[in-house]
């Protein structure tokens, strides 16, 4: 409908973009004003009959409109306006001065019909649904968008807007689907998304702008493919977003498991620890388990965190490994996690046993060392001092020797260093358990001490928390 008011001075032109649309679907009021001189008498509208604006668009050009012969310089402002009424509403009049002079425009009428059902005679359909419409703080749900064209249709070009996430942290799940439903192509695309505060929220509308191709005659019997646009959008969501009545950690279904490899170990020999937390829900924001214990040496990997969306349900793993050494008893703790299940509404404590660890220290005979070296010292004192002019002979080739032995490694600190990096490595792995065996005692294991020393120099200092 469209209705001009035309005056001295200019002319204020009121327009939708239909008179009658189904629920869910978009409005587009249009306002236009022409004066004699440039001004800015559009005002800044965020609602109309008291329905929220969703988008705005304003335009100013100026023209020479000619009037009974006469050519006068026009100035053009337009302002459209998008919004979307859930039932039939009067767009109220709007007041202006242009040139001076007040304009009031007639109210609009604009109907709203119920939302069809059949979808026989629609060339587009876009549809937006979520698994849920009440959530916790801290759930995941995901939002599905369906766009429907028919087969037949010639389309030169398609323009998706996805919805506005604003209020939501948001990811896409996987890529766009694209399938046959009947007389239809089928496009749909799947969104994670959890709220960033309580309340009600709104998802704004997903929209699609579809050029079809237009066949028009031009002079010298030509024809010419021109784009016919129109833009559909799907109805707004609403999601209320509900508070956990407890403290928690995890919001979901969940399971922890905690696997240990030995209990009992020789002084400075390495225990490895797992921790595997899975279940429905959503782990991303998940911070983790730490352990902090004292005089307890204790490596850690980064978590591993995995997601799959299978037969609508989102479900999470969370893998983090663990590495003590100590050169004293100790014990690993219990850890507890408060998972509050939406569906039964109730804190859930998930809780690892806590396993104790003994260590095994080997006792010197320091004494009796301290004694012998001394008998043997007083025994061969006099022998030393006759050796002293040769040992000054040898002393170049002594001095190199024992730089060797001073860069060169032992055993069990090789192992110490190594052990939290076999899963990195095939080569490393291998090292590992050819030092193992030595230090049980298997002479006829060699390794290569180039290729030793290299490994320490790389892993020594990587990883110590």
């Amino acid at each position: 409908m469209l209705m001009s008011f035309f005056l001295l001075g200019g002319s204020a032109e009121v327009s939708v973009s239909k008179n009658e649309l189904y629920r869910g679907e978009s409005a587009f009021l249009t306002i236009s004003l022409v004066s004699n001189k440039k001004s800015d008498a559009l005002p800044n509208i965020e609602k109309i009959a008291d329905i929220k604006v969703l988008d705005s668009r304003r335009t100013s050009n100026a023209n020479y409109i000619t009037v009974d012969g006469k050519s006068t310089m026009k100035y053009i402002e337009t302002l459209t306006l998008e919004f979307k009424p859930l039932e039939s509403v009067i767009i109220p009049s709007f007041s202006f001065i242009i040139d001076g002079e007040p304009t009031i425009t007639e109210p609009i009428a604009l109907n709203v019909l119920d939302k069809k059902t059949e979808l026989k005679n629609s060339s587009f359909l876009i549809e937006m649904s979520s698994n849920k419409s009440k959530v916790y703080l801290g759930e995941s749900f995901v939002v599905s968008v369906v766009f429907k064209q028919q087969k037949e249709l010639e389309i030169m070009k398609i323009e998706y807007i996805k919805p506005q996430f604003t209020e939501f942290f948001s990811k896409q799940l996987g890529k766009e689907r694209v399938y046959s439903e009947g007389n239809y192509s089928v496009h749909k695309l799947d969104y994670l998304l959890r709220a960033k505060h309580l309340g009600t929220l709104i998802i704004r509308p997903a929209k699609v702008n579809v050029a079809k191709r237009k066949r028009s005659l031009e002079e010298g019997a030509w024809y010419k493919d021109t784009p016919s646009w129109s833009r559909i959008a799907s109805s707004a969501l609403t999601v209320e977003v509900l508070d956990v009545p407890q403290d928690y950690d995890i919001v979901g279904d969940m399971q922890l498991k905690a696997f240990i490899d030995i209990q009992n170990v020789n002084a400075n020999e390495p225990i490895s620890f797992r921790i595997e937390l899975q279940g429905e829900g959503n782990l991303e924001a998940y911070r983790g388990l730490n352990f902090n214990l004292p005089k307890v040496t204790v490596y850690s990997d980064d978590a591993n965190i995995s997601m799959h969306y299978v037969d609508k349900k989102l479900r999470s793993r969370y893998v983090k490994s663990f590495v003590f050494v100590s050169d004293h008893d100790f014990t690993i703790p219990s850890k507890i996690l408060r998972v509050f299940n939406p569906k039964t509404k109730q804190i859930n404590y998930l809780k690892t046993k806590s396993y104790p660890i003994t260590v095994h220290r080997i006792l010197e005979q320091t004494s009796v060392k301290k004694e012998n070296f001394l008998y043997l010292f007083l025994l061969l004192a006099f022998v030393l001092g006759a050796l002293f002019l040769l040992l000054l002979q040898y002393l170049p080739l002594w001095y190199k020797k024992y730089q060797l032995e001073r860069a060169r490694f032992d055993g069990h600190e090789a192992l110490y260093i190594l052990y939290p990096y076999i899963s990195e490595e095939s080569e490393v792995e291998e090292m590992v358990r050819k030092l193992y065996a030595l230090k049980k005692g298997e002479k006829e294991i060699k390794i290569d001490k180039k290729i030793l020393k290299k490994m320490l120099e790389k892993y020594k200092f990587k990883g110590v928390l």
